[in-house]
């Protein structure tokens, strides 16, 4: 937008997470003179900006604020907001409800500049590893079961101190039971249970406080409508296979090594751990069996492959692949 006397071309930008729209002028972003002020910030009635529409000729502004499916409509003049207008929106309400917990950093974070949706983008992953061990943490029992003794030589409990680990989607967490890399937060604020996969993403809660900053623990009620939400999310359908869903080819190679049978203590079966059901619409693709009878002893680090194309991207059928590259494609 140009100022009236063309001098000055002014910058309006959507910040998905808070509840703002910033003001800028480009010549200060150019040359590097940009000092960034709350004064240069428009304050919304909703959360989620998203699009902008500038209508220069009447001096407004309309920006879409997806947490509440509004419009707020703002005087470029006086840079205020004059009006803010819901529209109809079909979503249920538990979706409608738990987007905010999971994307507004005005309401989840310390000083409103993080929030979950920050390494969870779009409830995916952002591909980086992070160290999130605590100093001040302590250790809690490991509950966790599994399926394979030769897997695990003797299971220690969940230390604070993680070292590095990739962010983990959060779509498809439905059938995971315990979560993360280490399965720890089957242990928690809201109890243990190594088969509950609730109660495990209940007790993310903690990260509130521990990485996002608020001033204690959110509410009860707003980390069950963020459960009530992403326990519905699914992965991304295969993009690979036929529309009927038949394994042709390489994706059936690499379906038959994924649920090839050991022949040798070294040589391990990757359905034993990443199990695959009858139905693929069933897939677990996690680390545990959800059948307690099927447990026999406790595992570590069994990383969930259902973020396989998010990490790795869609693989092309070359004659070089080995067959395990090849199970990207059936699973």
């Amino acid at each position: 937008m140009n100022t009236p006397d063309d001098r000055l071309e002014i910058l309006f930008i959507a910040a998905f997470g808070s509840q703002k729209v910033g003001v800028f002028e480009t010549a200060a972003l150019e040359n590097d003179s940009f000092v960034p002020s709350c004064a240069d910030h428009i304050l919304l009635d909703g959360g989620g900006p998203t699009g902008v529409v500038l209508d220069e000729t009447n001096n407004r502004l309309y920006v879409a604020t997806r947490l509440d499916n509004s419009i707020s409509v703002i005087d470029t003049l006086i840079t205020t907001e004059v009006a803010h207008l819901p529209i109809y929106n079909p979503e249920p309400a538990n979706i409608v409800d738990g987007r905010s917990v999971l994307y507004d950093a005005y309401a989840t974070s310390g000083n409103g500049e993080a929030s979950c949706s920050i390494c969870q983008v779009f409830g995916d992953l952002d591909s980086r590893a992070w160290d999130l061990g605590d100093p001040d943490g302590t250790q809690t029992v490991n509950d966790l079961l599994v399926v394979d003794p030769i897997v695990d030589t003797g299971l220690t409990d969940f230390h604070p101190f993680k070292g590095p680990m990739t962010t983990q989607t959060l779509r498809g967490m439905k059938t995971h039971i315990a979560q993360h890399w280490r399965g720890d937060p089957s242990v928690g604020h809201f109890g243990s249970d190594p088969t509950n996969e609730e109660l495990s993403f209940n007790n993310f809660i903690v990260a509130f406080e521990g990485l996002l900053g608020t001033d204690g623990l959110i509410p009860d009620t707003e980390m069950f409508k963020f459960t009530s939400l992403m326990l519905g999310v699914v992965p991304l359908p295969n993009p690979i296979p036929p529309l009927d869903n038949q394994l042709m080819d390489s994706g059936l190679a690499g379906s038959n090594v994924f649920r090839k049978a050991r022949t040798t203590a070294e040589d391990l079966e990757c359905n034993l751990c990443h199990v695959v059901a009858q139905k693929r619409s069933e897939n677990l693709r996690g680390p545990f069996r959800r059948d307690p009878s099927e447990f026999t002893q406790r595992c570590r680090w069994c990383p969930p492959i259902r973020a396989g194309v998010s990490f790795g991207g869609q693989i092309i059928d070359t004659p070089w692949q080995s067959p395990v590259s090849r199970i990207q494609r059936s699973e």
